[in-house]
């Protein structure tokens, strides 16, 4: 099968990968608005592409500028938002925080997507490029990846290896958890 994109012919092998791609940029891209009045014309003053996606996905203005909620529901094959996650701060142990997106699910899907960045301290959090020991268990209870994270265990690691995360992520990560095992693990748990 051959699909055109931007006028460029590609060979397309399997249609179902490129289907369940899309989705997940639509569905990644709805985390930029919320349930919230005027969030997205505040996100469109900067990235007015935003918009123009929204109503893409939706398929009229009217319809972009609706509640998340409802734009899951009617545009996305019945979605039902479990939680909107807004986190934005400093932790106690000086980490920016600032992370939105949502969890929803319907009888096929478990959706979570997180907002794109939109911020001065999704910036922050981005220039955060140590990384941390992936030591969730530990940090959870802290609600952050601690002092000096991004530098402990990077030599002499012996056979105590841990997998490394990009600090700024893991701290975003960390905040939202909570959510996270409220809201998805019931469903996880249906598969295991």
């Amino acid at each position: 099968m051959m699909r055109t994109f931007d006028k460029v012919d590609v060979e397309v092998r399997d249609e179902a990968v490129i289907d369940e791609m899309t989705r997940g940029m639509m569905f990644a891209e709805l985390a930029i608005t919320d349930n919230k009045e005027k969030t997205l014309e505040k996100v469109a003053k900067n990235n007015p592409w935003h918009a123009k996606a929204l109503k893409l996905i939706t398929g009229s203005d009217e319809r972009a500028h609706l509640p998340l909620k409802d734009i899951l529901y009617d545009d996305m094959g019945g979605l039902i938002l479990d939680c909107e996650m807004d986190v934005s701060g400093v932790t106690k142990g000086g980490h920016f925080l600032d992370t939105q997106g949502y969890i929803a699910h319907n009888n096929e899907y478990v959706v979570v997507a997180f907002r794109c960045t939109t911020s001065i301290f999704d910036w922050m959090t981005n220039f955060n490029t140590t990384s941390s020991a992936w030591e969730v268990d530990q940090d959870k209870v802290e609600g952050y990846s601690g002092m000096c994270s991004g530098f402990e265990g990077l030599c002499c690691q012996g056979t105590e290896y841990k997998p490394r995360v990009h600090t700024g992520f893991y701290n975003n990560f960390l905040a939202i958890l909570p959510d996270l095992e409220r809201h998805v693990d019931q469903y996880l748990r249906n598969y295991e």
